[in-house]
């Protein structure tokens, strides 16, 4: 992003270095203020009640995925991906030994619930992807996950959804995080959010996920084992970004708009070589 940190994160964070609050471990799911925050944001968005037991600080969100894989299920199991995806969700289950099941979006990039269903088996324990996706730009609606939520329920299966991108949504679309469902389907759905793309902080590698407590307990062996605790430069500064968090996220929101405008605007000069789907969010174009 090329936005970067916005001066009053590198003013809070320059002011907690000089006093030496960055020098040592943090506890492994961070202290109890940006736990509270995050719940905080969830329920002046979302009305949604978190408690901080629900809340744990990871590395980045694709840390918090590989945390995942290599604590709750078992090698040769099955994880289900959306096809295109981000490319290093396959990495992350390579390191678990799990394999990696794909199904692809429609015509319209959009899920095809009744596809990626079709692909679940006894062996299947995960299904992941970014909403809104990465690559695509595409938003799947809140009706569609509940679709699959209710399908998994009773089914030894978590779906593991990343909103990174949940800031950037484009022409008025509507974007509901799934944290709306998550106080009635706790048992299956981890939510996996960072600051790398809402605040530019590619390079402090910090991010969360939301999650059962007793999920998140069992998560945390394997997170203290990883990297003990993020960066804890990287949480200060976090914790900066709510003081300034709408300002900040809708100022980003529309410079990114108007350069999504101009590149859509000149790739429609170009039908002739190039097929694609005018992206709502995040900020890709992707070709067919």
């Amino acid at each position: 992003p090329w936005y970067g940190v916005p001066p009053h994160v590198m003013e809070f964070l320059t002011e907690k270095i000089a006093s030496w609050q960055t020098n040592r471990y943090s506890i492994v799911p961070w202290i109890p203020p940006l736990r509270e925050k995050v719940a905080l944001k969830y329920m002046q968005k979302n009305n949604v009640e978190l408690s901080i037991d629900e809340i744990i600080i990871t590395a980045w969100a694709i840390q918090a995925i590989t945390d995942i894989f290599l604590t709750l299920f078992q090698p040769w199991d099955e994880v289900i991906f959306i096809d295109p995806c981000y490319a290093s969700y396959n990495g992350c289950a390579k390191v678990a030994h799990w394999v990696p099941v794909y199904v692809s979006l429609d015509e319209n990039l959009d899920l095809d619930v009744e596809a990626l269903l079709s692909k679940i088996t006894d062996k299947t324990r995960c299904i992941v992807f970014a909403n809104p996706n990465n690559p695509t730009g595409s938003i799947f609606s809140l009706a569609k996950i509940k679709q699959i939520l209710d399908f998994i329920k009773w089914r030894d299966i978590l779906l593991c959804l990343d909103e990174v991108y949940d800031e950037f949504i484009y022409d008025w679309q509507e974007f509901e995080s799934a944290i709306a469902l998550y106080p009635y389907y706790k048992e299956n759905l981890i939510i996996i959010n960072s600051w790398s793309k809402s605040f530019g902080m590619t390079w402090w590698r910090v991010g969360y996920f939301v999650a059962h407590p007793e999920i998140a307990k069992e998560i945390l062996k394997i997170h203290d084992s990883l990297i003990t605790c993020a960066p804890v430069h990287s949480q200060r500064a976090a914790l900066a970004t709510f003081e300034i968090y709408d300002e900040r996220t809708h100022k980003v929101r529309h410079q990114l708009q108007e350069k999504r405008d101009f590149a859509v605007e000149k790739l429609s000069h170009l039908t002739d070589f190039i097929e694609f789907s005018k992206p709502w969010a995040a900020y890709f174009v992707f070709p067919k």
